[in-house]
């Protein structure tokens, strides 16, 4: 076997080829093993770093969730206090409340409380509950608001004021009218010629006119049924199919037509039948 003659240092040695492949394997065994661990220990720092940072976006992530589920019970609480400003309102325009609704939808105003179910599963959850009692509560107000209109839309055609100033001298019903009885579908009120004549609640002039007994009188048409006829005026102030609101002046106290002195005769209609004027009056409403 062929033999090599190598110094190292002082020393001199004899090596064969067995010697350097021995050598060449222990060498190329300690590079990969140090490799390994080198890239072992790279790996598990990668590894270590990410699950700390995944763990961290984790906690702010339940931590946002958390908040959410907390702004959400706030948003509950909040509309518990519109539900109840809602309800208060309903009774005022006699309206059946809410509440009973709100218990069907079953999406109450109570606090969440998410230990029992996953976490975005209880996001999820309430985030539909509150959007599902939310458009409830907006629907509700929506009604209201409707309701409301209607109803001031009706109050507004109601005839509620004193046409005018003066003195009761007939009311609605039963009278003596030259020794015989006669219904009078309205009642006279007498003043002096001239003294102004209001609406006594919104509407379109239907009628302005000479009606034979009464005279010249003009009549307005309120809407929802109601009617009211003004006769023997001395003169009008408004033209056919004019818009009128209450309290504007439409004419004036005359003696015109059938009529034993200045007054003025004011009718009351509700859908097409006369009705006791007095019955529609507000107590105090008069614009004198």
């Amino acid at each position: 076997m062929k033999y090599w003659t190598v110094c190292i240092g002082e020393k001199i040695v004899r090596i064969n080829l067995v010697h350097i492949v021995v050598a060449m394997s222990i060498v190329v065994c300690t590079f990969f093993s140090s490799t390994f661990t080198v890239f072992q220990f790279v790996n598990s720092s990668i590894h270590k770093a990410n699950f700390f940072k995944q763990k961290k976006k984790n906690e702010q992530l339940t931590t946002s969730i958390q908040k959410m589920l907390n702004n959400i019970n706030v948003l509950n609480v909040k509309l518990d206090s519109l539900v109840n400003i809602d309800n208060k309102n309903r009774l005022v325009w006699g309206l059946d409340t809410i509440d009973e609704d709100l218990e069907k939808l079953g999406v109450g105003g109570a606090k969440i409380q998410w230990s029992s179910i996953g976490i975005v599963d209880k996001l999820t959850e309430s985030l539909q509950a509150l959007k599902n009692r939310t458009d409830f509560v907006a629907q509700s107000f929506d009604d209201l608001a409707h309701s409301i209109n209607r109803t001031e839309k009706i109050l507004n055609a109601t005839p509620s004021v004193w046409p005018t100033q003066g003195v009761v001298t007939s009311n609605f019903g039963w009278r003596k009218m030259g020794g015989a009885s006669e219904s009078h579908s309205g009642m006279d009120i007498a003043d002096n010629v001239g003294t102004p004549v209001v609406a006594t609640a919104s509407g379109i002039i239907t009628k302005v006119e000479y009606a034979g007994r009464l005279g010249l009188c003009v009549e307005i048409d309120h809407g929802f049924g109601y009617r009211t006829i003004y006769g023997h005026l001395s003169r009008t102030k408004v033209e056919l199919y004019q818009k009128v609101n209450r309290n504007e002046v439409i004419g004036y106290m005359g003696n015109t037509g059938r009529s034993t002195g200045p007054h003025l005769h004011y009718e009351v209609k509700i859908s097409g039948e006369s009705s006791p004027p007095l019955n529609y009056i507000i107590p105090g409403a008069t614009t004198y």
